[in-house]
């Protein structure tokens, strides 16, 4: 729960102009479908699904004032940071990876093992998974040297400590943007929070073992239907230039759709607060009257 290629443009003279125009949608048309299916088969569009879901149970049931309010800011993040919304976002990333690294990754999708892996990926964000990686911590510790060594090469090549920093770090800026925005200028108790939001972050960006750990059990139990064969076949896919730039790409747009999911969620906070605060000021003059 990641380079370019600029498209071709064809210049015409004026007597085949009415041609070319009319043959440019099929032509752009080509590269959007074929992206639509690169991001559904390598399941990156269950998993933004899924986004909202895992923001709103990752938040503890007392940081909120009442269930409704919990449930009026899940509403909100699936109407503000919609899976097409956080979709639009990552396809727009990925525009410039060129038609032939498209093909071999859907290529890859499309086999045996690559259809294994899409569903894996698919479903990383489902809360039995997300809770196999918290509570298993003896995976790595009972698993042979050979098949750690996979997962240690797949998470260097993927940069998945650093993904998962970026990915986090996106979130909060986009959380405090979002809040910000709302909230009011005068808010000492908000920028106390950011300020202790933003130290958290760094101290946890600065524990690497803790951070390669936790790459590591998020691969070991979304590929644990994997053998190990599959797994190298999947590192091998990985080290590949297609699978590469692919990746990197997705990885970009992921960024941008934490930051608008942050953002959603900034917003909800403030809107929250000020009704709280209003309500609460209300009260007072009224008992004071």
């Amino acid at each position: 729960m990641r380079g370019s290629n600029s498209w071709a443009s064809a210049a015409a003279i004026a007597l085949c102009a009415a041609a070319i125009f009319l043959a440019l949608p099929a032509r752009a048309h080509e590269p959007q479908s074929l992206i639509d299916k690169a991001l559904k088969n390598a399941g990156i569009s269950g998993q933004l699904e899924a986004l909202s879901d895992v923001v709103i149970s990752s938040i503890p049931e007392d940081a909120f004032p009442d269930r409704k309010i919990k449930r009026d800011t899940g509403a909100f993040l699936k109407e503000t940071a919609s899976k097409e919304t956080l979709l639009a976002l990552v396809r727009s990333a990925v525009q410039d990876l060129d038609k032939e690294s498209l093909e071999k990754v859907i290529k890859f999708y499309d086999s045996r093992l690559g259809k294994k892996v899409g569903r894996l990926q698919d479903t990383a964000l489902d809360a039995d998974v997300l809770k196999g990686i918290r509570e298993g911590r003896t995976v790595l510790a009972s698993m042979n040297e050979s098949r750690l060594a996979v997962f240690e090469k797949i998470a260097t090549v993927e940069r998945v400590s650093e993904v998962n920093a970026n990915l986090l770090n996106a979130v909060v800026e986009g959380l405090m943007e979002g809040y910000a925005s709302e909230g009011s200028k005068k808010d000492r108790e908000g920028e106390t929070i950011r300020r202790q939001v933003r130290m958290a972050l760094k101290e946890a960006a600065g524990s690497s073992n803790r951070n390669r750990e936790l790459a590591l059990l998020s691969l070991a139990h979304t590929y644990r239907s994997l053998d190990d064969k599959e797994l190298q076949e999947l590192a091998a896919f990985s080290e590949s230039e297609a699978g590469s730039r692919f990746r990197t790409s997705v990885q970009k747009g992921l960024e941008a759709a934490a930051g608008k999911m942050g953002r959603a969620l900034g917003t909800a906070v403030a809107r929250w607060r000020l009704q709280a605060e209003k309500g609460a000021n209300e009260k007072t003059k009224q008992d004071s009257e």
